[in-house]
């Protein structure tokens, strides 16, 4: 089972990077480095044959967790976040919450193990219900920091088909 890129996917990357410059800088900590992140990020594609506008807005507390010696060996990422996608021709809109921890671990190798647990997305059609949902844990294997197609080794709960049901409700 292959991970397609998400926005927290992309926020991933991101914890990473942060972890690899606070390891630098954190020599002989042995305390959680915890900050908050705030969120407010527009974007749009064109993956449904039309043009899908989205903002996300919230923040994420980041910890950053160090061994003995200062290396930071995982952090742990809660989102509170909301995605909101609108359909510029038409103005309908559609929002989904995403809410839970990532915990990434660093391995010795250089390899990463991220568990993405909570809501990822929720595609909620007024009238319909939820269409679809990326909800529960998953867990992915990144071979190193430049590994863009990891392995998913875990999968629990409902991962269903989030840009096919996002494209068919915000449908011209």
């Amino acid at each position: 089972m292959r991970f397609r890129r998400t926005f927290r996917f992309g926020l991933i990357s991101a914890a990473f990077s942060a972890a690899l410059l606070l390891s630098v800088s954190s020599a002989g900590a042995v305390a959680p480095d915890n900050f908050t992140v705030e969120v407010d990020e527009s974007f749009s594609f064109d993956a449904c044959g039309f043009t899908i506008e989205g903002r996300t807005t919230g923040f994420i507390r980041v910890h950053v967790f160090f061994d003995k010696d200062g290396n930071s060996v995982g952090v742990i990422n809660n989102f509170a976040l909301k995605v909101t996608y609108t359909n510029p021709e038409t103005g309908e809109t559609l929002t989904t919450p995403v809410f839970g921890p990532d915990i990434i671990t660093f391995h010795d190798d250089g390899s990463v193990t991220v568990a993405s647990i909570g809501i990822i997305a929720s595609i909620v059609v007024p009238g319909e219900g939820r269409v679809a949902a990326q909800i529960g844990n998953i867990v992915f294997f990144f071979t190193d920091p430049e590994d863009e197609e990891p392995d998913v080794i875990f999968v629990a709960g409902p991962h269903e088909g989030i840009l096919a049901a996002l494209c068919e409700a915000l449908a011209p």
